[in-house]
C-alpha cells in the first residue's frame, strides 16, 4: 500500500466517526433524546414521584373530583368518597361508581406522547404547540373514558369490565397512535401545512408511505 493510500486510509478512520455523526445527524440526536428521556421518566417518575403518596394522592384527587364535576353538570348528584380501600370513588346518585387510581391519571401516556414527538426530528416551533395540543387531548379523553365507564357501571354493568380492560382503553392508544402518525409522516415536515397533514391522516395516506 503506498503513502498516499495509508494518508487516505487514516484520514478515513480518524474522520469516519464524525463523518457517520454528520450524516445521521438526525438519527443521533434523537437516540440521544430517547435514552435522556427513558432515564428521566425511569428516575423522574417511576423511582420518585410514583412512589411518592402526596404526588399521586392530589392528582388523582384533583382528576377525580373533576370528573364528578362535569358530571354534575348533567344533572346528576356527585360527590367523590375518600376509602382507603376504594380512594377517589366517584359517587353518583347515591351509586358507587369507579375509583380513580394511579393507572388512571394518564401521566404515563402523556408524558410517553411528549417523549415520542420531542425525540422525533421536526421543527421546534412546530413541537412547542404541539405537545401541549396532543397533552390535552389525551387527557380530554382520559377524563372523557372515565366519566363514561361512571356511566356504563351504573346503565350496562354486565358490560363494564370489558369496557375498562379493552374497549376505552383501544380509544385513547388509537387517539396516541394517531396524533404520533400526524407528528411522524406530516408534521414534522416544515413544508407540509397543518391543514394538509391532517387531511392526508384522515385519508390514511401515510399507509402508502409505509409500504
Amino acid at each position: 500500500m503506498t503513502q498516499s493510500s495509508l494518508q487516505k486510509a487514516g484520514f478515513f478512520v480518524y474522520y469516519s466517526p464524525y463523518l457517520i455523526l454528520k450524516l445521521s445527524k438526525d438519527l443521533f440526536i434523537s437516540v440521544a433524546l430517547v435514552i435522556v428521556l427513558a432515564l428521566a421518566y425511569y428516575y423522574g417518575y417511576e423511582q420518585y414521584l410514583s412512589t411518592q403518596t402526596f404526588f399521586n394522592h392530589y392528582a388523582n384527587r384533583y382528576l377525580a373530583q373533576l370528573v364528578a364535576w362535569l358530571i354534575s353538570l348533567f344533572g346528576y348528584d356527585t360527590s367523590v368518597v375518600f376509602w382507603q380501600l376504594h380512594p377517589n370513588l366517584i359517587v353518583v346518585d347515591g351509586t358507587p361508581t369507579v375509583s380513580v387510581g394511579t393507572p388512571c391519571n394518564g401521566i404515563s401516556l402523556m408524558y410517553l406522547f411528549a417523549a415520542f414527538v420531542i425525540a422525533y426530528p421536526g421543527p421546534w416551533l412546530r413541537k412547542a404547540w404541539f405537545i401541549p395540543l396532543g397533552l390535552l387531548l389525551i387527557q380530554a379523553l382520559n377524563i372523557s373514558r372515565i366519566m363514561a365507564l361512571a356511566f356504563v357501571f351504573i346503565f350496562y354493568r354486565s358490560t363494564f369490565d370489558f369496557n375498562h380492560k379493552y374497549a376505552f382503553l383501544i380509544a385513547v392508544y388509537a387517539l396516541m397512535g394517531s396524533l404520533w402518525l400526524w407528528w411522524a409522516f406530516y408534521l414534522s415536515n416544515p413544508e407540509i401545512s397543518l391543514k394538509s397533514g391532517f387531511r392526508k391522516l384522515l385519508r390514511f395516506q401515510f399507509i402508502k408511505e409505509l409500504v
